[in-house]
């Protein structure tokens, strides 16, 4: 059976700073041409968008704290810190595209499960490493700011169109109009 290193791809060899390697990684999710211009102009409006900006902020700033730990932390936290940044920025950018109501609630709530994972995390951080204090209240920071942001979008998504797909799961209700 392969483990999950064995399908790594070579994460640890992606540099986050290379212009190549995000148009590489990009080029995976690039938009059909037979897509409709909306579609192009929501991935547009998404990649301007403040919560975007900041969602992107907070990964990159969770994967510098991670280059930063030693092995403990790495072990204890930072891959799992990392992962939550990942899933914040990814769960962030695939919300901004779509329209409707019960894919944002639904994404929205894994956000906020990962949001909270990196509020948390500070306390671990602080146990399994000797990190500077100046990234802790960075990340702190940085996730209040997006937690604000985050407030406000989810309220905006009541003016969204009704569910193409109904929550057989019944976790999700759309308020009346």
């Amino acid at each position: 059976m392969a483990s999950i290193e064995d399908n790594n791809d070579n994460f640890d060899d992606f540099d986050f700073d290379n212009e190549e390697d995000d148009e590489l990684y990009l080029s995976r999710f690039e938009l059909n041409p037979d897509e409709s211009e909306s579609e192009h102009q929501r991935e547009a409006k998404a990649n301007k968008s403040p919560i975007a900006k900041k969602a992107k902020e907070i990964f990159d700033l969770a994967h510098t704290i991670y280059q930063v730990l030693d092995e403990k932390g790495k072990e204890h936290i930072g891959q799992s810190l990392l992962n939550s940044a990942s899933i914040l920025y990814v769960k962030t950018m695939a919300t901004l595209r779509v329209n409707d109501w019960l894919i944002c609630m639904g994404n929205a709530a894994i956000i906020r499960e990962h949001g909270i994972y990196l509020e948390l995390s500070r306390h671990s951080l602080s146990l399994y490493s000797k990190l500077d204090k100046s990234y802790l209240n960075l990340l702190t920071n940085e996730v209040k700011e997006f937690k604000k942001l985050f407030i406000e979008w989810v309220i905006s998504f009541n003016t969204l169109e009704d569910n193409i797909v109904e929550d057989d799961w019944h976790i999700f209700i759309r308020p009346k109009k």
